[in-house]
């Protein structure tokens, strides 16, 4: 081990040893789950803490909690905006205005941290597909935990509560980026 680098593994088994989550490179994992609360009015078009909770996953697909790898996730987002579509023909898009974040990984080690931005963006119509299939939103939020920054990639299934209640969302939480 080279002189300059005792330091800097001082430092890290001091921060591990306090709790602080240290992560070398990127971590991600695939998630599925429910938004749990349409959050409340906190402002002139704005909703504070819609809620969202669920597993982790081997891929950024929908699928069951008894495809679970073991993890959870939870999500509470801050968004200025009318969410759903728009019925006018136009996409609709919501902007993220902030909101936190946690995950625990199967292992048990936890990141936490704050949404700082992003958009959801809904479909014109029922029929019209974003990517995540016919009447489906689409979510993009950038995270942080800490100084490492990350993102949320995933789709949001409110518009067919007749089949599909409650909400789904499922995607990719990425983190070091």
């Amino acid at each position: 081990m080279k002189r300059n680098s005792v330091p800097g593994v001082v430092l890290l088994i001091a921060l591990a040893l306090v709790g602080v989550p240290v992560a070398y490179g990127s971590q991600s994992t695939g998630f599925s789950g429910y938004e749990t609360s349409a959050g409340t009015a906190c402002g002139r078009q704005r909703t504070c803490g819609t809620s969202f909770a669920g597993w982790t996953t081997r891929s950024p697909t929908w699928v069951l909690p008894s495809q679970s790898t073991g993890g959870f996730w939870t999500a509470s987002i801050d968004y200025r905006g009318t969410p759903g579509i728009s019925g006018t023909g136009q996409e609709n898009a919501v902007t993220l205005t902030g909101g936190n974040w946690s995950w625990i990984e199967p292992t048990g080690v936890r990141h936490q941290g704050r949404v700082t931005g992003g958009q959801a963006t809904w479909p014109p119509d029922l029929a019209s597909d974003r990517g995540c299939g016919a009447g489906i939103a689409m979510i993009s939020a950038t995270i942080r935990e800490g100084p490492t920054r990350g993102t949320i990639i995933g789709c949001l299934d409110d518009t067919h509560l007749s089949t599909v209640f409650p909400p789904h969302i499922w995607g990719q939480l990425a983190l070091g980026l």
